[in-house]
């Protein structure tokens, strides 16, 4: 059987693709054009964090818990005043400075310096059990911006409903770190990595992670599940030789999927990805 090491959760968003971008933090503005919205009209989301695969430290808190975002930014371009700038669309999800903290989900439109927005504030409810933790998170208020401008269709947003802010709250991000060992020796479980698996961008988190492990050298970075699939790992992959054959130590960053209506249990993404490595191992 596998050894279990540990998963963590950490903030840092998904990279998916080139056009799939981070940013440090959201661009509305609490009490900023508040505008009318129902609660009522919105289902609640409910994330289920089991403790088996999650644990508290300094650098990954429960508070700061993630979700993999749809925010696509262009190359940078200067203006003709000057200002070095890029646009920006799509959505965005992240904490809010209050305490306790809330969430905000926003669409934007626009550039980096100058953003129009439409979003929501949603309250989480945290209960935490022998089992684990349950977030419920429910949309609770509504706000849009759109900054003056000759052309003010480039940073308008004209809808956000309801469901496309749950949808970006249907996929958190789960980091892990564990060891398979196997009978096979080290070639054989690598060409059986490389054969199925694409190659992928390197990610500081998952690196990060084996550094962590003793590991010094870049381990290989690559993604299982096509682009725009659910669950989709990235992950980081070294294998080198264990007793009569070898281990394999696999980083990963899972996103998260809907598993019943409603809720996304993390402890079933995983299991399944986990099963899906398992069987790569032992093929």
């Amino acid at each position: 059987m596998p050894k279990r090491i540990v998963a963590i959760l950490m903030l840092a968003f998904s990279v998916l693709s080139s056009t799939t971008t981070l940013a440090d933090e959201l661009f509305f503005k609490i009490g900023d054009g508040q505008i009318e919205f129902d609660p009522a009209t919105a289902a609640p989301v409910r994330i289920v964090i089991p403790r088996d695969v999650f644990f508290e430290s300094a650098g990954s808190r429960l508070a700061n818990f993630a979700f993999a975002t749809d925010l696509v930014q262009s190359p940078a371009y200067q203006t003709s005043g000057g200002t070095v700038t890029r646009k920006i669309g799509g959505y965005n999800v992240g904490w809010t400075n209050e305490q306790p903290p809330r969430l905000g989900i926003e669409k934007l439109a626009g550039s980096i310096t100058k953003t129009g927005y439409m979003a929501y504030v949603a309250d989480v409810a945290t209960n935490a059990t022998s089992a684990g933790w349950t977030l419920d998170v429910r949309l609770s208020s509504k706000y849009q911006h759109t900054p003056f401008d000759l052309l003010q269709g480039r940073y308008r947003v004209d809808s956000f409903t309801p469901n496309e802010a749950r949808a970006q709250l249907l996929r958190p991000v789960l980091h892990f770190r564990e060891e398979f060992v196997s009978p096979y020796p080290v070639e054989s479980i690598r060409a059986n990595f490389e054969r199925i698996a694409t190659p992928a961008a390197p990610n500081p988190v998952i690196v990060r992670a084996f550094t962590g492990a003793g590991l010094q050298r870049m381990p290989a970075v690559y993604r299982l599940g096509e682009q725009g699939q659910m669950p989709q790992l990235i992950y980081a992959l070294d294998v080198y030789p264990y007793r009569n054959g070898s281990k394999a130590v696999v980083a990963g960053e899972l996103i998260g999927e809907e598993t019943s209506p409603g809720v996304v249990d993390m402890g079933q993404v995983y299991q399944r990805v986990r099963d899906q490595i398992q069987r790569v191992i032992s093929d």
